[in-house]
């Protein structure tokens, strides 16, 4: 993918051992699609959030501002004229069954592989990262196959994801409607059983 707003990630590697730096989200899944997304989400593994604070500050003109509340996330921007990105440090998470995007215990380190990091996602294809060194797929949960087939899937146990994050059955719906994808029969059964819990939902659950 060459976008100029990715060009001062390329040089992480090089300038951080052992780092690598992979498109993720919804950004992938719309290059995949042949669209464009005007949100482009980073993840970098190998590196500590100083080290990658200090690389992002280095970059002549640059806007950084960090914005993460509970695990290192930036935001980041070449150019006033270039888009901001979030640039993150990869992380885990595990739900305390709250149900809500606040209810989730996260953890960042290092050395979290970046497939760690996919497996928290929500639907398959939104768990597929691109390599920007070497323009690698990662795609553990065969989410490339799901676009080719037009379905929406989620990433292991449909109700599991949707017992962590309650917005995620509607997304899925959302999803459906707006790619013109069918639902994956496991993920339609949890969608059809969560549709009770919908009146849980409140202003502050996000949907996008």
């Amino acid at each position: 993918m060459r976008r100029p707003e990715l060009l001062p990630f390329q040089d992480i590697p090089r300038a951080i051992p052992g780092a690598q730096v992979y498109l993720v989200g919804g950004s992938v899944r719309d290059f995949l699609l042949g669209g464009r997304s005007k949100d482009l989400d980073l993840v970098v593994t190998g590196a500590t959030a100083e080290a990658l604070e200090d690389y992002l500050k280095s970059q002549n003109g640059a806007r950084v501002i960090f914005a993460g509340a509970t695990f290192p996330v930036f935001k980041f921007q070449a150019s006033p004229h270039l888009p901001e990105i979030d640039v993150a440090l990869a992380r885990t998470e595990r739900s305390t069954g709250g149900g809500s995007l606040q209810d989730f215990i996260t953890s960042y380190d290092p050395r979290v592989k970046i497939e760690a990091d996919l497996s928290r996602r929500d639907f398959t294809w939104n768990a597929i990262a691109i390599n920007l060194s070497n323009g690698k797929i990662i795609d553990e949960y065969h989410g490339l196959q799901d676009l080719r087939r037009g379905v929406v899937r989620t990433v292991g146990s449909a109700m599991d994801r949707f017992t962590e994050d309650r917005t995620r059955a509607l997304r899925a719906l959302r999803f459906s409607l707006k790619l013109n994808f069918s639902i994956d029969q496991e993920t339609w059964d949890a969608v059809k059983a969560y549709a009770s819990r919908f009146n849980e939902m409140s202003a502050q659950d996000e949907f996008i």
